[in-house]
């Protein structure tokens, strides 16, 4: 076999076959072929594939090593908790019962009135103890013990009413102490946890109650919780519902707020699960409002003859202290990508409850009809709104001493005919409806606007938004507006022209012609 070496190229030398020209020169590599060449790489990398699976190997073994390692000192330092401080690893007993067997006197039991007097100590007071229901032993998950929740105040200096200031929820636990005869033991307990706690701010308070142009949006100082309660009656299963909160008096009103606690028996854990705050001086209550047999927390926040409640669903967290949380239903997502569904909605968040609930019964109806898809979602959002439009309907409903109140809960429930009627037939209301016209602040034209983009040629609406650009802009404003609306007509016009006038709107006149400057 004839072997083919680099001074014998089989074509024109290039950069590179001159260079390896110039390297065959040199005496150590003569003689060098290409086969040598080929078997010299190969043995490299075979040697290199050796190398790098050997060091894979090396870093494998060394991470198992590690991993092993850290497992034997964190089951070295268990085994130690267990003999020194069994309390901090007490939550093995909830996946192996009795694997950590906590001796009774192992956390100092005390009587309540030891307890009292611990917190007096502190400088602080004692509230009245709530029951939380029967539950297994925090020390092996057995035995039966009850659960406890001790309020602790502080007082407030400076106070004259509601002194007293929620600093402090204190969980206990009933301790099994053996050998103690019934007729002599006092019953004892353990201090399970704490958690610790602030108020409100105040500008969260009164948020829902205060113009965005008023001077006073309320500051950051915070509100102090002063009442605790335990929620009674059809109340969701899991764990225990607890609503803290306290109270401000204000020119418009009394003004409710607090937070809502959730403890779960399984993790002894309590949690902060929602602020609220209502204009109606009620608490929040645990009502059916979706169906499906569980209960909803249900918060007023009602202002004047303006329905507004918040519904809050129990939903899963992932969060396994704490696994629940208080989802609100909200208007702002539509549950259904459906135009008429959408504009449903919109008329909704824009107040005008009772015409929203019918579309949705029609847009309901259809899908059913056609075999669709109605959610869990759309039926939720449906029962929000039927919620309110009960309300403005009653309102509507109601005989008022005023006229004028008697037109405006028609307006706020889109009784667009009723309220014209209402103020054609009454003189005694044309007034009050000027005023009110004049001072609104977006709460009756965002319901007009929303009300045209659904029905563009609603004739009683298109008058009544005529009506409040008049009071507002002009006479002249208000007929160039209505003249560009669709499908209006000269009667329309006409009939606009004489609630002006009922209103006491002036007509236009021209302006005095400026006498010329003298020279």
């Amino acid at each position: 076999m004839v072997k083919e070496s680099y001074d014998r190229p089989t074509r024109p030398p290039g950069k590179f076959q001159a260079k390896l020209r110039g390297v065959q020169a040199e005496p150590s590599l003569k003689g060098v072929t290409l086969d040598s060449v080929r078997s010299s790489l190969q043995r490299t990398a075979i040697g290199v594939c050796r190398w790098t699976g050997q060091h894979w190997r090396v870093w494998l073994s060394g991470a198992v090593i590690l991993a092993s390692g850290s497992g034997i000192v964190y089951s070295g330092w268990l085994g130690v908790q267990m003999i020194v401080n069994p309390q901090r690893v007490s939550w093995l007993n909830r996946y192996l019962p009795g694997l950590v067997p906590l001796p009774i006197d192992y956390v100092p039991a005390k009587s309540m009135g030891e307890i009292r007097r611990e917190i007096l100590a502190r400088q602080h007071i004692p509230g009245d103890a709530i029951s939380l229901g029967s539950n297994v032993s925090i020390q092996d998950y057995q035995t039966p013990a009850s659960d406890l929740l001790v309020p602790v105040y502080q007082r407030q200096p400076n106070c004259q009413d509601a002194c007293d200031r929620l600093v402090e929820l204190r969980l206990y636990q009933s301790a099994n102490t053996p050998g103690a005869t019934k007729t002599h033991q006092e019953k004892r307990y353990h201090l399970v946890t704490e958690l610790a706690m602030t108020g409100i701010e105040e500008s969260f308070a009164i948020a829902p109650f205060v113009q965005a142009s008023a001077a006073h949006q309320g500051s950051t100082r915070i509100l102090p919780l002063t009442t605790i309660e335990r929620f009674q009656g059809k109340v969701p299963p899991a764990g225990v519902w607890l609503n803290l909160s306290g109270r401000q008096e204000r020119s418009e009103g009394t003004i409710r707020y607090g937070q809502i606690i959730h403890y779960n028996p399984k993790r002894f854990y309590l949690a902060s699960k929602l602020q609220w705050t209502s204009s109606t001086d009620k608490p929040p209550v645990w009502q059916e409002v979706t169906g499906g047999g569980f209960p909803e927390l249900v918060i007023d926040q009602t202002i004047g003859v303006e329905p507004q409640i918040r519904v809050y669903q129990v939903r899963p967290l992932d969060f396994l202290p704490s696994p629940l949380q208080l989802a609100p239903i909200s208007l702002n997502e539509p549950a259904l990508e459906i135009e008429d569904y959408q504009g449903a909605l919109m008329l909704a968040r824009n107040g005008l409850w009772s015409p929203s609930r019918d579309w949705l019964q029609r847009i309901k109806q259809r899908i059913t009809q056609n075999q669709g898809y109605w959610s869990p979602q759309a039926q939720a959002q449906a029962d929000l709104i039927r919620w309110h439009a009960q309300r403005t309907q009653a309102q509507a409903a109601k005989s008022w001493a005023s006229p004028g109140q008697q037109v405006l809960v028609n307006l706020i429930d889109g009784r667009w005919g009723k309220a014209l009627e209402t103020l054609e037939q009454q003189p005694n209301a044309l007034e009050e409806t000027h005023g009110l016209l004049r001072s609104d602040n977006g709460r009756l034209e965002s319901r007009m606007r929303s009300a045209l983009r659904i029905q563009p040629d609603h004739t009683d609406v298109k008058l009544w938004s005529a009506m409040l650009i008049a009071v507002q802009k002009g006479r002249a404003a208000a007929i160039a507006w209505l003249a560009q609306q669709a499908q209006s007509t000269p009667s329309q016009i006409s009939r606009a022209h004489r609630l002006f006038d009922q209103l006491g709107i002036a007509r236009s006149t021209p302006s005095p012609k400026k006498k010329p400057r003298q020279p």
